[in-house]
């Protein structure tokens, strides 16, 4: 009686070789991808210039040539909360349309209503 022998799997050496393959592709396109994630990094933050630009034009059109007053209330050290209209990001606002005196007291949520009342 003969025992017939299974020949239908992987043996171990056949599987870590594949695996160390697949490891020196990895290896080799790895930095190709950071490049291309710096890249589309540096796309974003170029639109992002080109639309604040944008709207620095478009204020000034507006406004009888006039450009928006540049400083921020992290900047200006009288700061007045009730005129941000004339910086262009204001200061976060609650729900109940008081401004925060600290930055970094606020939500996201808060500070996105402090930038849609600046003056851009």
């Amino acid at each position: 009686m003969r025992i017939k022998k299974l020949t239908n799997g992987f043996t171990l050496i056949e599987l870590l070789v594949v695996i160390s393959i697949i490891a020196l592709l990895v290896s080799i396109l790895m930095p190709a991808l950071n490049k291309a994630k710096q890249q589309a990094y540096i796309s974003v933050c170029t639109s992002n210039e080109k639309q604040i630009l944008t709207a620095w034009i478009m204020y000034a059109d507006a406004n009888e040539d006039n450009l928006v007053n540049p400083f921020t209330n992290a900047i200006v050290a009288n700061w007045n909360p009730t005129n941000d209209k004339d910086h262009w990001v204001g200061s976060p606002i609650n729900d109940n349309g008081n401004s925060f005196d600290s930055y970094s007291a606020s939500t996201e949520e808060e500070k996105i209503r402090g930038i849609k009342v600046g003056a851009l």
